[in-house]
Parts: C-alpha cells; structure tokens; sequence
C-alpha cells in the first residue's frame, strides 16, 4: 500500500530530480514569444498601412481619368466643390454647374468606399480607407481650368488651399495627404 508520500520513481530523472520546466524557463519562454509578436505585430501594421496608401493612390487615379472622361463629355469640370459633387458628377447624375441630369455613370463606383449604400443618396460622398471625404476643389477663374483632387491621409487633418491657390505640402497637416491632381 503506498502512501499519500511515496512518488513513483518513473517521474525521476537519473540523477533523482523530477522532470518538468523551471519557473525561469517558462517566463524566458514567454518573453521570447512576446518579442516575436511584438515584431510580427508591427510589420503587419506597416503593410497594412502600405495598402491603404496603394488603395488611395489607385482610386485617386481612377477618379482622375473620370474627370477627364467628364471633362471630354460636358467640355469642363465639375464647377463646384466637395465630394458629393464628385460623386454625383462622376455617377452621371449632376453636370458641370451642378444640375441634375440623367446619364450613364463615367465611372463606376461599386469598388469604391461610399458614406451611404445609395450612390444618389444626398450628401453622400466617396471615402478614402481611413473614412476620409476626398477632396475636390476646381479652379473656376484665372488661367487654370483644372481642380484639385486629393485625400487627406490617416491623420485627418488638411490645411486648405491659400488664397493664391497653392497647397504647403510642407504643413504639419498635409505631410500625409496623397494627391492627384494639383
């Protein structure tokens, strides 16, 4: 009969001690598995922030030929600003002064990030991976008859246009804004 004291022999190694890991190993252990996904955790946030900054550069290029393709249709732009103009504008529904018209889209827009399910919602805008209204603004006077059409980037943030027109790249606030068209 074997008391609540005896152990079996089997769990002894040769030189008498038991078999198992040390409290020391163990936390090793799990510091070495924390770095590791420390690392892994970090990469993966720069890729993911690498395709986000692809996404936008894609789609901006995209709404880029649509303005061109407006443009050789109704023979200017878009005349006023903001997203749901460029929505509206490039989903055939609004002509370059802003009235309503009914034409095939120009581009279409089923891959693209919408603030509402309906591209004819009122408002509704196109969106950037980061939530973010792109931003379009024509030139209506002077020798220029183009726009401006960007994004703002994962800060949010966008100093406007000076009153000459002209964007500070350099600003604290457009350092991560990615465009298309000045």
């Amino acid at each position: 009969m074997s008391s609540p004291y005896d152990f079996d022999r089997s769990t002894l190694r040769g030189d008498g001690r038991r078999f198992g890991f040390t409290l020391i190993e163990i936390v090793v252990v799990i510091a070495i598995v924390a770095v590791l996904a420390a690392i892994v955790l970090n990469v993966s946030a720069g890729v993911q922030r690498r395709a986000a900054v692809d996404r936008v550069q894609a789609e901006l290029a995209v709404l880029d030929a649509g303005l061109e393709a407006y443009r050789r249709v109704f023979g200017s732009y878009p005349q006023m600003s903001g997203g749901a103009v460029l929505l509206a504008a490039l989903n055939g529904r609004a002509g370059p002064t802003g009235g309503a018209i009914v034409q095939a889209p120009i581009v279409l827009l089923a891959a693209f990030t919408l603030r509402e399910d309906d591209p004819a919602a009122p408002g509704n805008v196109l969106l950037d991976p980061w939530d973010q209204p792109y931003v379009y603004q024509p030139y209506t006077s002077g020798p220029r008859r183009s726009y401006r059409l960007y994004s703002i980037g994962p800060d949010g943030r966008d100093q406007p246009a000076t009153s000459a027109g002209g964007i500070d790249e350099n600003d604290p606030a457009n350092l991560d804004n990615i465009y298309a068209h000045l």
